[in-house]
């Protein structure tokens, strides 16, 4: 369902900038396989930010409200990291079945998630608590600067191998 609208907004964006600024066009073309897929990574990322956030409010706000609240952003990132996999995986990047494949892209998520996640532990740390800000004023900005990180590396890295595969199923 999503992909179909998807479509239909990339094909309405390329009518435009057929028309707006032809020279353009053959270049969109191209990405528009590359567009598709980065709409992907957006709605998974923003589902898995709700889901992170979500566990973050019910760890540090009502289970363990005194704990340190750099591990339960931790813990918070481990959990929605799963989720993201799975659907990045399938959906976004329409990785391989095999298990082969599979297991290789596990190893390599696991090392992008685990670069992502001290980067965005030690951001959190940073912002929280050593300049005292408001914890979600930080969360934000940094999920933000996560993704750009993590879309780059998981495509070029962690997805690279089913390349191929995903290059003619978009089309």
């Amino acid at each position: 369902m999503l992909d179909r609208i998807f479509e239909w907004f990339l094909t309405l964006g390329g009518k435009i900038i057929e028309k707006i600024t032809p020279r353009y066009y053959p270049w969109y073309e191209r990405s528009r396989s590359e567009l598709l897929r980065i709409a992907r990574f957006v709605v998974v990322g923003v589902t898995s930010l709700v889901l992170y956030s979500g566990l973050y409010a019910l760890f540090s706000r009502v289970i363990w409200r005194e704990a340190n609240h750099t591990w339960l952003n931790f813990l918070a990132t481990v959990l929605s990291a799963i989720f993201n996999y799975f659907s990045n995986r399938h959906w976004t990047f329409k990785a391989g079945e095999s298990r082969i494949t599979h297991l290789r892209h596990i190893r390599r998520y696991v090392v992008v998630m685990a670069f992502a996640s001290l980067l965005q532990s030690g951001l959190f740390w940073l912002g929280h608590e050593f300049f005292h800000l408001y914890d979600f004023f930080v969360i934000y900005p940094v999920a933000l600067l996560i993704a750009f990180f993590t879309y780059t590396a998981h495509r070029v890295y962690t997805f690279k191998a089913s390349d191929k595969s995903q290059v003619t199923s978009n089309k």
